[in-house]
């Protein structure tokens, strides 16, 4: 899955920076997503608007750390990509449906 540390290494490619993983570590249960499967081809976990998740959704369907993942999008408000089988627009509903429940 090209996560946004992924794009964010391909950004600093060239630069002095310290590396990524020193700066923002990852947690351990990424190592496990099915995401990470190196034969997956072809399936964009971070399309451009109006491009369809369908395929990186499917992948999230089985994956065993899918709740992990999407409380960590949630908790830290990923605007890009699918995480825990949900788009940007998804985690915005649970959002702000959880807080209308914290509010009842």
């Amino acid at each position: 899955m090209a996560t946004t540390y992924d794009v964010l290494r391909k950004l600093m490619v060239g630069m002095d920076v310290p590396d990524l993983e020193q700066l923002v570590p990852r947690p351990d249960w990424m190592q496990e997503g099915a995401c990470t499967d190196p034969s997956l081809t072809g399936v964009n976990f971070f399309p451009r608007v109006g491009e369809m998740t369908t395929a990186a959704k499917a992948v999230c369907a089985g994956c065993v750390v899918r709740e992990q993942c999407l409380e960590f999008a949630l908790e830290h408000r990923e605007v890009h990509g699918v995480w825990g089988g949900t788009s940007v627009h998804q985690r915005r509903d649970i959002r702000r449906d959880r807080l209308k429940s914290r509010v009842a």
